[in-house]
């Protein structure tokens, strides 16, 4: 996995909205957040079969990014 994520740009709208229908989809119990659960059964659909381990990193990954902004 990569390391870092780093953003060149902002979102267009339609990105924008794009992210948020791919959100909702993941976040199956309507929480407003993503668990590890909700991302390795939204991997799986999608063909890829992370381990628990990679889908808790990538989260942590995502969160410390997301603070950093």
């Amino acid at each position: 996995m990569a390391s870092g994520i780093k953003l060149e740009r902002e979102a267009t709208e339609v990105e924008d909205q794009e992210i948020k229908k791919t959100f909702a989809k993941l976040d199956r119990n309507g929480d407003g957040r993503i668990s590890v659960d909700e991302l390795v059964k939204g991997a799986r659909y999608l063909g890829i079969n992370p381990t628990i381990d990679d889908a808790e990193a990538m989260i942590q990954e995502i969160d410390a990014n997301v603070l950093q902004f």
